[in-house]
């Protein structure tokens, strides 16, 4: 199932990183939030291929 609604908007990624004296235009947060989308897709994908796996070091790196 994938969900198209994103909870967190480059506006509201301004903000936040505002708080930690980032600061970053709405494009530049909407590139991170991008990424940051594929990289929690890409950690899902590795876990459920490797289910048994525990510790991230233990499983096999997909891209060589």
């Amino acid at each position: 199932m994938e969900q198209n609604k994103k909870s967190v908007t480059p506006d509201r990624a301004v903000k936040i990183l505002a708080k930690y004296n980032v600061k970053v235009t709405s494009e530049q947060a909407e590139k991170i939030l991008e990424f940051m989308n594929k990289l929690a897709q890409i950690a899902v994908d590795v876990y459920v291929d490797n289910p048994c796996k525990s510790d991230i070091n233990d499983i096999e790196h997909p891209i060589k």
